[in-house]
């Protein structure tokens, strides 16, 4: 075992570089997105690299899409709060129509402009539930 050791040091030490690499960028990519168990694992797991590749390439993976999903995101809620500069009311009907969204993504739009104080809801479920400005 030794001798095998000694014979193959450099690949040895390309392996370690590469396995040290990944728990890196692992272990930020779990951090950052605040994926303590995933973190916990990572730091303390040794595995040649193995477990952190399932995390940055199967768990992590979707984050280009989550980007492209704020970026949409942030500019539905564009459209709404200049709709709202002209608008003393509004319904989840008429935002549906005026950005294209489903009817769950307008209520979940709706209730950030009510928690960010720009909107209050009037009424409690249903098609009778408005909107008002602040």
């Amino acid at each position: 075992m030794e001798e095998f050791l000694i014979a193959n040091k450099e690949a040895i030490f390309v392996l370690a570089m590469f396995s040290l690499a990944l728990k890196a960028i692992a272990l930020w990519r779990a951090g950052k997105h605040g994926r303590l168990g995933w973190f916990i694992a990572l730091l303390f797991v040794n595995t040649l690299g193995i477990l952190e590749l399932i995390y940055i390439f199967c768990i992590d993976k979707p984050s280009a899409l989550n980007e492209r999903q704020l970026n949409l995101k942030e500019a539905h809620l564009a459209v709404l709060r200049d709709y709202l500069k002209t608008h003393e009311q509004v319904t989840s009907q008429e935002i549906q129509k005026l950005i294209g969204v489903s009817a769950a993504t307008t209520v979940r739009y709706l209730d950030e402009l009510e928690k960010d104080g720009l909107l209050e809801q009037v009424g409690d479920t249903g098609r009778g539930v408005i909107y008002r400005k602040k």
